[in-house]
């Protein structure tokens, strides 16, 4: 658990990289419910990558900085890093898959950053001893570095200054500890493409809603209508019945 006066101290150091992305409605006939899109492809790089990745270098030592930074990314992630390092004045190496899209390595190259490819396994294994043979330098973990769990926290804080009291949080997410929960009575739900998870895990499903964003309509207004009847329902007083004389 990541402490919220780690996520404060966060917003205080990254806004020399990223912005405070504005939570805009979205006006959509017929919806079920008030919907909110926080803008995070406002960002510098196109990604609220950028938030995690500038306060796990930011707040490193000199020292460990100045040997260069080093990530494993498939593109957003490294841009990130990559970005921050370009601002300090720093190298920046990104261990990246074979599969690749190439205008994500292209990204990483505008950001002066170099990538070396390598096989699935190779990544994989990068990431798992957070080092490469042959390149130095701070490595930064895109989802079990606590800095940037704390950073990408940021984008919390945001929606409850903007929108106090949310029913439901949806929050795309791929790595393993992308979940958290800020608030008991707040239900936060992280979806990895294959179904929508909430922290104990429940039966409730929505198949790609978040990774297929706001494409289809249908599966976003099916998922918050099951939302709904089962908040409803589960607010309603049962009366007792008469007791048996």
């Amino acid at each position: 658990m990541i402490p919220i006066e780690e996520i404060r101290r966060a917003r205080e150091v990254i806004f020399v990289d990223s912005i405070r992305t504005p939570l805009v409605r979205l006006n959509l006939p017929d919806s079920p419910a008030e919907i909110y899109l926080k803008l995070e492809t406002l960002q510098p790089i196109g990604s609220f990558k950028i938030r995690g990745a500038s306060y796990a270098v930011r707040q490193a030592s000199p020292e460990e900085v100045s040997r260069g930074v080093i990530t494993a990314s498939a593109g957003n992630m490294a841009q990130g890093v990559a970005s921050v390092a370009r601002t300090l004045g720093v190298s920046c190496t990104v261990i990246v898959p074979e599969n690749a899209p190439e205008t994500k390595l292209a990204a990483i190259e505008r950001l002066d950053g170099k990538y070396i490819k390598v096989p699935f396994d190779r990544w994989w294994q990068t990431l798992q001893e957070t080092s490469y043979p042959g390149v130095e330098g701070l490595f930064v973990h895109p989802v079990e570095d606590e800095r940037v769990m704390a950073g990408n926290g940021t984008i919390g804080l945001e929606i409850l200054e903007d929108l106090p009291d949310p029913d439901v949080v949806l929050i795309p997410w791929g790595g393993r500890r992308s979940e958290h929960r800020h608030r008991e009575r707040d239900a936060f739900f992280g979806t990895d493409g294959q179904g929508l998870r909430r922290g104990t895990g429940n039966g409730l499903t929505a198949q790609s809603i978040v990774r297929q964003g706001l494409d289809s309509n249908r599966r976003l207004y099916a998922f918050l209508r099951r939302w709904r009847r089962r908040e409803n329902a589960a607010s309603q007083d049962v009366a007792p019945g008469p007791r048996a004389s």
